[in-house]
C-alpha cells in the first residue's frame, strides 16, 4: 500500500487529489493552512494507516516555501489563473539535499 502526502489537502485541487488517492487504497497524509477544513477532509477520507511513505507529491511552491502569490489557480476566478512559472534556477543543490536527506529518512528511494 502507497502513502500519498497532499500538501494543501483543504479544498479545491488538493482536496480532490486527497480524496483519489484515498479511493484508491493509498494512505494519504493531509497538509493544510487550516486546521478546521483539513479535519473535514480527513474525516472523510478516515484512511489514517500508519507506516511509512512511498510517495510524496510536493508543489514546487510548497518545496520552495512560497506564499499564494506562487498559486496555480485562485479560486472563483476566470483570468490570471495558471500563470506562475517556476524561477528559473530555484531548485538548488541545497534544496535537492535536503529532500533526499528527507527520502532517505522515510525510506522513499
Amino acid at each position: 500500500m502507497r502513502t500519498v502526502v497532499v500538501t494543501g489537502a483543504s479544498r479545491g485541487i488538493g482536496k480532490a487529489s486527497a480524496l483519489a488517492f484515498a479511493a484508491q487504497g493509498c494512505n494519504v497524509v493531509l497538509t493544510s493552512r487550516r486546521q478546521d477544513a483539513l479535519d473535514e477532509v480527513a474525516a472523510e477520507i478516515t484512511a489514517a494507516h500508519p507506516s511509512v511513505g512511498v510517495l510524496a507529491v510536493l508543489p514546487a511552491q510548497d518545496i520552495l516555501q512560497l506564499g499564494s502569490e506562487a498559486r496555480l489557480n485562485k479560486p472563483g476566478t476566470t483570468r490570471g489563473n495558471w500563470t506562475w512559472r517556476l524561477p528559473q534556477h530555484a531548485l538548488t543543490a541545497d534544496l535537492a539535499a535536503r529532500h533526499r536527506d528527507l527520502n532517505q529518512l522515510h525510506n522513499r528511494s
